[in-house]
């Protein structure tokens, strides 16, 4: 039987005009830059209005007490976003299987999203 467990994958994002000084980098006016302890600079956002287009809203749940950032269209954990670095961390499920199971991965759906996975195991936005 398969265990699923969480490790660490960064999503790169190739938003050249958007590299700036962490120092300069924020939400828009007007709009929540904090879920949690995580800070959500622009292109990403919560609310209509305060991100670059659908796929870069980001969904805060705390309901648990306990915030969680997901991304959108995805239940992708978000724990980290850097425009800077052009990076977004994110828990990433991955199924362990040594059950001679031939077909046991685990499959994220990238569809339609501006992220593509790179050849270091990271996203990257097309």
């Amino acid at each position: 039987m398969a265990a699923v467990e969480l490790t660490v994958f960064h999503v790169i994002l190739l938003f050249w005009s958007l590299r700036t000084a962490e120092s300069q980098v924020m939400a828009l006016t007007g709009c929540e830059s904090y879920c949690g302890g995580i800070e959500i600079p622009y292109p990403f956002g919560m609310t209509k209005g305060c991100f670059l287009d659908e796929r870069f809203k980001i969904h805060c749940n705390s309901s648990s007490g306990v915030p969680k950032l997901t991304l959108n269209g995805t239940e992708l954990p978000v724990i980290y976003i850097s425009v800077s670095y052009s990076t977004i961390y994110v828990k990433f499920p991955i199924a362990l299987a040594n059950c001679g199971v031939k077909d046991r991965s685990t499959v994220v759906d990238l569809e339609g999203s501006p992220f593509l996975f790179s050849s270091e195991d990271d996203f990257v936005a097309r």
